[in-house]
Order: C-alpha cells, then structure tokens, then sequence
C-alpha cells in the first residue's frame, strides 16, 4: 500500500508540531509526513522528516516574506496533500497555487487572533479580497487553533462550513502531576510567570498587581528579553525586589519541575495566539490565570481550572489573585490536570487531527 505524503508547512520547528506530527506518525504509519520549516534545524522527528528552506522577507511587515526554494522542495517531496499555518502569509499563497496547480489537497490552519486586530489591520482587509477567498474556496478543510480564531474565519471569509476549531496538545507522560509534593496554604501564594520580556506579555499588569497585594505573595518570572532592564527597573521603583525572582532560561525538560513548584500560573498577555505554557502548568497541577486575549484561555473552566481576568487591568487581576488565594489551590489543581490529560493530551489531540485530515478522504 502506498504511503499518503502529508507536508506540514510551519513558520518553525515549535514543539506544538513536532508533538502533534510524532503522535500523528506513530499511530498511523501508513502517513508519510514532512514538516517544511525556515528553522535550521529540528529536534525529536522520530516519526516524520524535516526539511528546512529558505525564508525572505523585503518587507519589515509581519506575514510579508517569501520562501525562494518552496515549490522545488513541493515537487520533490509529491505530496498528497499540503498543510500551511496561517491565513494571512505569502508562503500560503505559494502553497495555495502549487496545490491548485498540481491538483493537490490543502488544508489551511489558521492563527488570527481576533476580530479587534483582523478590524485594525487594513491589510487583511486587501488579502482577503484579492486572494484569501481564493484561497479559501480551494482548500480542503480549515482548522482554527483557538475559539477567536475560529470566530475570525467565520467572519471574514467564505469558509465557515470547512472550519474545524482546533487545539493544541501536550505530551502529559512528560508534563503532569504525579511528582508534585505540595500547595501553599491558603492566603499566601507563589506566582510564575514563563513569557519572553517582550511588549504584548504585559509584566507591567503582573508587577502593579502584585505591588498592591500583601508581602505574602511573590512573583518569580522566567524569560528574557528586549524589556529586561525596564521590567527590572520596575521591580526596583515598585520596592519588590525581596519578591521577584528572575530567571531567565530553564531547559523545557526541567519546567515540570518549575510548575510544581509554584502555586499558580499567570499569563498577563495582550497578545498572544495560544500561550502553552498555560496547559503545560495545568496537566502538572498548577491552576492559572489568564488574559481574556490570550488564546490560552480556551484550556480553562474559568473557576474550576482557574481564573480568566480583564487583560491590561491590574485591579482586576489583583482581586482575581486574592480570590484564588481563598480557593482550595489543590482541588483546582486537579481539576486542571484532569481537564488537560482527558480532553487535551496529544494522543487524543492526533486523532482528532486525524479526522480533520480525513475530511479530504486521503486518510
């Protein structure tokens, strides 16, 4: 039997692919995958091969670059059908007129965050009418990795009966709560958060909460950045330095531990597509409490799992912090891990992936 051929084109090697690619291969060996990436190089691709190409971008403007070498390595490789991530990029458009061109199946998964910035952005605006509808209208299937994405394909193009939502997975033989000791006593918290120092994390939210709670309660922020020295500069003018700890790189292996060791998780963001250290925090036990922006929210089971807050208000996320500080920290904490490990491990996660492949009959 011949091996259906599967290319995956991705901005980069992230582990979000890699996991759902190994999962995918291993269970279904008749699917011979290929993950096509700018990054150089790819770790863990057990069950499907990497191949890296050439990216150009002459515009500084996101989603405007230009893979030279695409079509060639298409060709090579014959797929049957072709996977491209994101709506609104060039390499999608390439992938859309060799697929056309060569009568090969397209799937497109989608990672627009919201209707707000789709509004803002006058560009989406001319791509969806000269060539995203297009584009659309060929595909196959559509997936959308988060409910504000699934909502922004449904607005804005003509594919609403293609779109699968679709969400992320974790490896929860890897990241769960089978190590973790203990949980703080109520009233008294040890926060994390794990984002890069960059605009749109939002530390200054998380730092001017915390300045206004109880010397009970601290922070220790993992990551690093371009905002480092303000983000510590803050942290200074705010007198929290006996309640802040920076640590600007862990190896992922070792975030398991990280996790565990912290009462809950917060991820501030203002923009941030998924945010996967989210469900990450929560198959090891950890509850959270996230931005209404951040696409990560589609995990929690606000007030069982976790919190959501008013993304950019500090007194909101403050008075979410006490009240999670009142609640019983362990029970959520198992309630998130049983949330992740029974509706979002990446075994179950594949299949359901699978399905959406199966939509163009190559399964």
């Amino acid at each position: 039997m011949k091996k259906k051929k599967i290319v995956w084109l991705v901005p980069s090697a992230n582990p979000i692919y890699l996991n759902i690619y190994n999962a995918l291969g291993k269970k279904h060996p008749h699917l011979e995958l290929f993950l096509v990436s700018p990054s150089k190089s790819c770790r863990n691709n057990d069950y499907f091969s990497f191949i890296s190409i050439n990216n150009f971008s002459p515009f500084k403007i996101k989603g405007i670059n230009y893979i030279s070498d695409l079509e060639k390595k298409f060709s090579k490789i014959n797929p049957d059908i072709i996977i491209s991530d994101r709506y609104f990029n060039i390499p999608t458009l390439q992938a859309y007129n060799f697929a056309k061109k060569n009568k090969v199946k397209l799937v497109i998964a989608t990672k627009e965050e919201s209707k707000r910035r789709f509004l803002r952005n006058s560009l989406f605006f001319l791509w969806n009418t000269l060539v995203g509808n297009r584009i659309i209208s060929y595909a196959d299937s559509i997936f959308s990795w988060t409910h504000d994405s699934k909502e922004f394909m449904e607005a804005f193009t003509k594919g609403k009966k293609k779109i699968h939502q679709f969400s992320a997975g974790i490896d929860t033989n890897k990241f769960n709560s089978n190590k973790r000791q203990h949980y703080n006593r109520k009233g008294k918290l040890n926060l994390l958060m794990v984002a890069r120092m960059i605009p749109g994390k939002d530390h200054k939210t998380l730092l001017t909460a915390l300045r206004s709670l109880p010397n009970e309660f601290s922070v220790t922020l993992v990551g690093k950045g371009k905002l480092e020295k303000e983000i510590r500069k803050m942290i200074k003018k705010y007198d929290l330095s006996e309640r802040v700890e920076i640590i600007n790189k862990i190896d992922h292996d070792k975030m398991i531990d990280v996790y565990g060791n912290h009462d809950v998780l917060i991820l501030p963001s203002t923009k941030d597509v998924i945010g996967m250290v989210v469900p990450e925090a929560m198959a090891c036990g950890t509850p959270v409490i996230v931005s209404d922006i951040a696409g990560a929210k589609d995990y929690v089971i606000n007030g069982k799992s976790g919190l959501i807050f008013e993304a950019g208000n500090s007194i909101d996320l403050k008075n979410k912090i006490l009240e999670i500080s009142k609640m019983d920290i362990r029970k959520m904490g198992e309630s998130a891990s049983e949330h992740i490990r029974t509706k979002y491990n990446i075994e179950k996660v594949a299949d359901d992936f699978y399905k959406i492949l199966k939509t163009t009959e190559i399964g």
